[in-house]
């Protein structure tokens, strides 16, 4: 066993430093060189685990809520982007009890170098930005996360806002056999050794509020930029690279590497392996069957897929001629056109 993070820089210390006494001073007693190789290592990971901290604390967080501070935001976002194609994303809403949830409330954007937008959706009164729209609908730039699928689906639903190249990080350490669970605090706790609160009473709690509580606004910008060094850890460990280059081309090769998982929900179920090749399952459609008889649809200027839902609750993303062969045979109900949505009469799979 070996352990990570902190400790890890600590226990290869002690044992170059234990090398090193034992080997060049063969002279001093061993329970000397034990006792100073201990405190060494000790004084190490107090140094390394303050390092951490810091590096948990430089985050730069700002609160949007109108159209120009979202294009100050923006302007910061962009550069990160131009050299990190990828950023971290989570979403908040309220759950009244024994009721359907409400409308996403806030949407957590984190990009690589610390900066997390927190954008209110709630109180937004004007049109949301096109270049938010075009950030989300972006293919080349990776949107990273737990159950980050889930986020997708109700933005879009809420809002009309697509969002493209999904990673769900789930997917990139499933084959990690140290890991007992999957969620952000375990994959942070292995990865980072952080220990990350997840207190339901924030997480719960009112992210409609007028004004949003420290606790809140600290532990929603967590959940997006965890998402994005737990993105650049997993990715190091699985290439087998040491050193992380700060430049556009090195992570446009890393994202390469993770092209299988795109807009791939974890552990898929109830699709044909046939069918992988042409569809992408997207969530649940639920949903999309109560906004249709609402007559809302998915509004979107730049949709390049289309929608087939199953009539048991799985919704598939398709190109269009699949989508044509299915409505030209009278197989489902037409329901919107931006993006091209059927709801199906039967299960194809």
């Amino acid at each position: 066993y070996k352990p990570s993070g902190p400790l890890s820089i600590a226990f290869d210390f002690m044992t170059v430093v234990s090398i090193f006494w034992h080997g060049i001073i063969p002279i001093i007693s061993s329970k000397i060189v034990i006792l100073i190789t201990v405190a060494t290592a000790a004084l190490v990971y107090i140094l390394a685990q303050r390092s951490a901290h810091r590096v948990r604390k430089n985050k730069k967080i700002l609160i949007i809520e109108n159209e120009q501070q979202w294009e100050d935001g923006w302007a910061l976002l962009e550069k990160s982007i131009q050299i990190y194609p990828f950023i971290g994303l989570d979403c908040e809403w309220v759950t009244p009890a024994n009721r359907k949830r409400n409308k996403v409330a806030l949407l957590q954007i984190a990009s690589a170098d610390g900066l997390c937008l927190l954008v209110r959706l709630n109180l937004w009164r004007s049109p949301l930005p096109l270049s938010l729209e075009v950030l989300l609908e972006h293919f080349l730039i990776y949107k990273v996360g737990v159950a980050i699928q889930r986020d997708s689906i109700y933005l879009a639903l809420d809002y009309g806002l697509l969002v493209n190249g999904c990673i769900d990080l789930r997917n990139l350490c499933a084959q990690n056999k140290d890991l007992k669970s999957l969620g952000l605090s375990a994959l942070a706790k292995h990865y980072l050794s952080w220990n990350v609160d997840k207190n339901r009473q924030v997480s719960c709690s009112n992210w409609e509020a007028d004004q949003l509580h420290p606790n809140q606004i600290e532990y929603a910008a967590n959940d997006a930029y965890i998402g994005v060094l737990l993105y650049q850890k997993i990715s190091m460990q699985l290439i087998q690279s040491s050193f992380a280059e700060s430049n556009y081309k090195y992570w446009k090769r890393i994202n390469s590497h993770w092209w299988p998982f795109l807009d791939r929900d974890y552990k898929q179920s109830g699709i044909s392996q046939n069918y992988l090749a042409l569809f992408e399952p997207v969530g649940n459609s639920s949903a999309l069957r109560s906004a249709a008889k609402k007559g809302h649809t998915v509004k979107h200027s730049f949709c390049r897929y289309c929608l087939i839902c199953a009539p048991d609750g799985q919704v598939i993303k398709c190109n269009m001629k699949i989508w044509l062969w299915f409505w030209g045979r009278d197989l489902g109900q037409y329901y919107g056109s931006n993006p091209y949505t059927l709801i199906l009469y039967n299960s194809p799979f």
